[in-house]
């Protein structure tokens, strides 16, 4: 291998074992920080436990008891078994575990993920099946700054908001009331089948006609407008209507305007979803993520926290503020950066030392006896391609060594003998006599002097 070619192995090795370190570096120095947008979160999750307080206190002055047993943290958002508002089943652990605060920094995070910024409308369609969902939903916008425009249904699954004496929208509005939030529903509506209340208890059931037909006297006197659209896509179209120009859709629960009247939304994923929907027109969730907008899915709390990393029907709450979905792992910059101006200094000696060309050619060591003549042919070819003058020179002084002992090169060489030596020897020994050399380079002759040298040896 010629000495070029090492050196150049060398760095080529030396640059991998800078970039090494440097990517070591900054992951021995990794460090848990708080996101870029902790105090968002952290207003979020004080803001929804505020209102958890509130809606607490106000359902006991309804004199609605809380059963302790089922409401483990005693936060007065999760219902019963089965009411004249209830539509489905639902999971008691889920619903348990959505009344952590901590779930609306959990959705001011997903909506940073989203690109929602202070000013944005951020378009919520929420049912009664998930209280505290549709708080986290409404303060993480709130805490972002952002516009939320949200869509309430009255019915709820097991263990949601579905107390007839104290609804979803009910709370909503109270909160808003009570200034602890900034937003009342832009709307209201029965929700269940068809968005009309199709499977309510109170259809089933005549006898829960009457608690059903009483929420919504309530709903009316407290000038709470239930809106009924019996025709699918003239619902959609009005929902709609009402977001208006939104940056981000979130679903809360399983409303099938939202999703879909056959679960076509279910399919798409909960958290934070962007990905493309070319049919989707039937259903708020895909209508968006056609037109691009990202959308949250709240309803697979388990498969929320299994991806966001809080706990799942937790035995105790932790403080806002200190769990570890606040916090995000940063790597020093600094050792990579070092590791890459390194390199970049490498390449740059590697290519210095290919522009500079191939340098002298190392000396056969050839007996003073033997004649080489496959060698020597090489060294004449060299000469011809060549382009300058030291390198033909070189070429033939290289030719010389494989073709005759080097007491004969001076009767070989003829007059111009000590000049061409010494030229030769300037090359492979800084410490010669460099002036006649050079003198020797620029003397007009001498490329007559080469070519009649060649031609000798040549003839040899």
């Amino acid at each position: 291998m010629k000495r070029r070619e090492r050196t150049t192995c060398i760095l080529i090795l030396i640059m991998v074992l800078v970039l090494l370190a440097g990517c070591l570096g900054s992951f021995w120095g990794v460090r848990t920080v708080p996101k870029g947008h902790y105090e968002a979160m952290v207003r979020a999750a004080e803001q929804m436990e505020s209102c958890m307080a509130e809606l607490k206190a106000e359902r006991l002055r309804r004199g609605i008891p809380i059963d302790e047993e089922t409401d483990r943290f005693s936060t007065g958002l999760l219902g019963t078994d089965f009411t004249a508002i209830t539509t489905t089943l639902g999971n008691l652990e889920a619903k348990r575990t959505s009344c952590q605060p901590d779930m609306a920094a959990l959705v001011c995070d997903l909506y940073v993920r989203a690109g929602v910024q202070a000013g944005d409308r951020v378009a919520i369609c929420s049912t009664g099946s998930f209280p505290a969902l549709n708080l986290a939903a409404l303060c993480a916008a709130e805490a972002l700054g952002a516009e939320p425009v949200m869509i309430v249904s009255i019915g709820a699954s097991t263990y949601g908001a579905n107390i007839p004496a104290f609804t979803a929208p009910e709370m909503l509005y109270h909160l808003y009331e009570a200034g602890l939030v900034a937003t009342a529903p832009a709307g209201v509506t029965l929700g269940g089948d068809n968005d009309l209340g199709l499977n309510m208890g109170a259809v089933f059931f005549p006898d829960e006609a009457g608690a059903l037909q009483a929420a919504l006297d309530r709903m009316e006197k407290a000038g709470i407008v239930v809106t009924q659209i019996p025709d699918r896509q003239a619902n959609l179209r009005w929902r709609e209507s009402l977001y208006g120009d939104v940056s981000c859709f979130v679903s809360v629960g399983g409303h099938n305007m939202a999703l879909g009247d056959h679960g076509e939304g279910y399919a798409l994923g909960q958290g934070l979803i962007q990905r493309r929907v070319t049919d989707g027109e039937d259903y708020l969730m895909g209508h968006y993520l056609a037109l691009g907008v990202p959308c949250v899915g709240l309803l697979n709390v388990k498969q929320l926290c299994a991806e966001y990393g809080l706990p799942f029907d937790p035995t105790a709450l932790e403080k806002v503020g200190q769990s570890h979905l606040y916090y995000e792992k940063a790597y020093p910059r600094a050792p990579l950066l070092i590791a890459l101006a390194l390199t970049a200094l490498l390449l740059a000696a590697c290519w210095r030392i290919h522009r500079r060309g191939p340098g002298p050619d190392p000396i056969p060591t050839k007996g003073d006896d033997t004649m080489n003549k496959a060698l020597a042919e090489q060294f004449l070819t060299r000469y011809e391609e060549a382009a300058t003058r030291r390198e033909k020179a070189l070429a033939l002084y290289n030719a010389m060594v494989v073709s005759m002992p080097k007491e004969e090169f001076p009767a070989f060489l003829g007059d111009a003998s000590d000049a061409f030596l010494a030229f030769i020897k300037t090359m492979q020994n800084e410490d010669a006599d460099v002036s006649t050399a050079v003198a020797y380079e620029k003397d007009a002759p001498c490329k007559r002097y080469l070519n009649t040298l060649y031609k000798k040896l040549k003839a040899l």
